[in-house]
C-alpha cells in the first residue's frame, strides 16, 4: 500500500507566454513528473495530454490522476482584481510575480485539501511538490539533480512524517509580520512550501486555515506569494507543523536527517531563531533531528552549544 500521494499543478501564466518559454518551462518539469508514486496533477485542459502522456509513456497509469481545471475556477481568481491592483502599486517586484502567478501560489492548499477529499489512491499522507522542483538548482546546489534524489524521494513516500513537514530556512518575529506595511514591503523567506507532506487530519485542520488567513491578507492588500503567510499560521497552530532545517535546496535531502547545509543551519538561520526570540523552538527542532538521525553527519555538540551562546 502506498503511503503518499504527490500533488501538483501546471498552468501557463508566465508574462512571457510564447510557446518557446513554456516549452522551455515545462521541459524543467519532466523530471518530477518521472516521480515514481501516486500523483495527481491539477492543469489547464490545454495542457493535460501533454502531462499524461508523459505519466502513460513511464508506465504510471494506474497511479495517475490528471484533472483539468482553468485558471478562472480556482478560488482565488475571484481576487484577481485586487491581487491585480496591490501588485501594480507594490515595490520591488521580481519579473515573475504577476497575479495569475500569485493566485496559483495561493492555490496550492486548495489543491492539495481537494485532492485529500478524493484521495484516489488512499493513502494516508500528501505531499505537495512544486512541478519543477528537480530541475532547480537554487544557491547552485545540485541537490534536486542529482539521481539519488529518486530513491530519497520513495524513502519519504514511504516514511512520511506527521503534521504539516515544511522546511523553516528562516524565522520573524510577531512584531515584524504585524507590522504589515514593513513585512510586505518585500519578498521575505522564512519557509519553503516548494515542497512539503502532511497527513490527512492535519491537512483538514490547517489548509483552511491557511486558505482562509491568505484571503484575508488579500483583501487587505498584503500580496507576495504563499510563502509569507506560513509565518501568522505557524506562531499560532505550531504543534501541527513539524519542522525540517535549511535552505531552498534542502527540502528533501534534510527531511529526515541534517544531511547540508550545516553551515546556514548553525549561522543565519539559528541567528534569525534568537533574533526573533525563539531560539528554544530552534533548539526542539534540533533535537527532534537529533533522536531520528541516522546519518550522523551533523554536528549537534556544536549546534547546542551554538544555541546557548549569546
Amino acid at each position: 500500500m502506498n503511503s503518499t500521494t504527490f500533488v501538483t499543478c501546471l498552468f501557463d501564466c508566465y508574462i512571457d507566454n510564447t510557446e518557446h518559454f513554456f516549452n522551455y518551462y515545462f521541459s524543467g518539469c519532466l523530471r518530477t513528473l518521472c516521480i515514481n508514486e501516486p500523483f495527481i496533477i491539477y492543469c489547464e485542459p490545454k495542457l493535460v495530454a501533454k502531462v499524461l502522456g508523459i505519466r502513460l509513456a513511464l508506465g504510471y497509469k494506474e497511479i495517475t490522476k490528471v484533472i483539468p481545471i482553468t485558471m478562472e475556477e480556482l478560488y482565488f481568481y475571484k481576487h484577481k482584481k485586487v491581487i491585480q491592483e496591490h501588485l501594480f502599486k507594490a515595490k520591488n517586484l521580481t519579473k515573475r510575480e504577476n497575479a495569475e502567478i500569485e493566485i496559483v501560489w495561493y492555490s496550492k492548499s486548495e489543491f492539495v485539501l481537494n485532492a485529500i477529499k478524493i484521495n484516489p489512491f488512499t493513502t494516508t499522507h500528501f505531499a505537495w511538490i512544486d512541478i519543477n522542483l528537480l530541475s532547480k538548482h537554487p544557491s547552485n546546489s545540485m541537490n534536486y539533480i542529482q539521481p539519488g534524489v529518486y530513491p530519497l524521494i520513495k524513502k519519504i513516500a514511504a516514511e512520511p512524517h506527521d503534521g504539516l513537514a515544511i522546511t523553516t530556512i528562516g524565522c520573524c518575529s510577531k512584531e515584524l509580520y504585524n507590522n504589515f506595511s514593513l513585512y510586505w514591503s518585500k519578498p521575505r523567506f522564512y519557509f519553503s512550501a516548494a515542497f512539503y507532506t502532511i497527513d490527512i487530519e492535519t491537512a483538514f485542520f490547517i489548509l483552511p486555515k491557511i486558505i482562509a488567513k491568505t484571503e484575508a491578507l488579500v483583501l487587505m492588500g498584503w500580496v507576495r506569494g504563499d510563502e509569507m503567510v506560513f509565518p501568522y499560521i505557524v506562531d499560532e497552530y505550531e504543534d501541527k507543523f513539524t519542522f525540517l532545517l535549511g535552505d531552498y535546496q534542502d527540502t528533501l535531502h534534510n527531511y529526515f536527517s541534517l544531511d547540508t547545509n550545516e553551515k546556514a543551519i548553525t549561522g543565519r538561520i539559528l541567528k534569525e531563531y534568537k533574533s526573533a526570540g525563539k531560539a528554544d523552538l530552534y533548539k526542539r527542532i534540533v533535537e527532534q533531528y537529533r533522536d531520528r538521525d541516522t546519518l550522523n553527519k551533523f554536528n549537534y555538540e556544536e549546534a547546542f552549544k551554538a544555541i546557548e551562546a549569546p
